[in-house]
């Protein structure tokens, strides 16, 4: 979900030379005129979609974190088992970071928010709660599959606060991919020893997390 704005082939082709931009030389490297120059389009052209250069970097950032939310709904119709799904997702999520990095350290850069309109911070959140869902509906899910193993028992209690959880999973998350480059000589191990454990815990621990919707 995005804030309305003209959809042109000019637009689009905006978003993707400060995406470029973006990734090769960081946020302060995301200038209007070499944005224009690439997109082979006047100055002026620019400003008829952006009113300046932190709404454009605001709009990669809105389109990076959509199509982020839409790659992460499309593992939950995949067959197989739910903490399975869950390890997909989080696939997802990491293969995101690692191919631009950039561009996934700006979706969580308060300084970038800047002058959002309310419409933008609105269409973000909205984003942002469509990928802790999957996360969330996946945690769920796990959890009553696991029940079921152990118990036989086929009506679960679901876990407590899947948003919590959902949460605490992707906060584990980013600190293993922060972390990854600077243990070991197999980073994608360490990511997965990490994460793969939290995973564990919170799809099979239904009270671990406090319920604090009773209180």
């Amino acid at each position: 979900m995005t804030p309305s704005a003209p959809d042109t082939p000019l637009r689009a082709a905006l978003l993707k030379a400060a995406r470029t931009l973006l990734e090769r030389r960081g946020e302060d490297g995301v200038t209007i005129r070499e944005v224009a120059r690439r997109a082979g389009c006047a100055l002026r052209s620019v400003y008829l979609h952006f009113p300046d250069r932190a709404a454009l970097v605001r709009a990669v950032r809105a389109e990076r974190l959509a199509r982020l939310a839409g790659d992460l709904e499309s593992v939950r119709f995949r067959r197989g088992d739910p903490r399975g799904r869950v390890r997909a997702a989080l696939a997802v999520y990491a293969s995101f970071h690692d191919r631009e990095p950039d561009t996934f350290r700006a979706l969580f850069d308060p300084a970038i928010v800047g002058n959002a309109t309310a419409e933008e911070t609105a269409a973000f959140g909205a984003d942002l709660e469509r990928v802790l869902a999957v996360f969330a509906r996946g945690l769920v899910e796990s959890a009553a599959a696991s029940r079921r193993r152990a118990s036989r028992v086929a009506r679960a209690k679901p876990p407590a606060e899947p948003r919590a959880r959902a949460l605490a999973l992707l906060s584990a998350a980013h600190g293993a991919l922060a972390m990854k480059r600077c243990f070991g000589t197999d980073p994608e191990r360490f990511f997965w020893s990490q994460i793969g454990s939290v995973v564990d815990w919170l799809s099979s621990s239904p009270s671990s997390v406090p319920d604090r919707s009773a209180t």
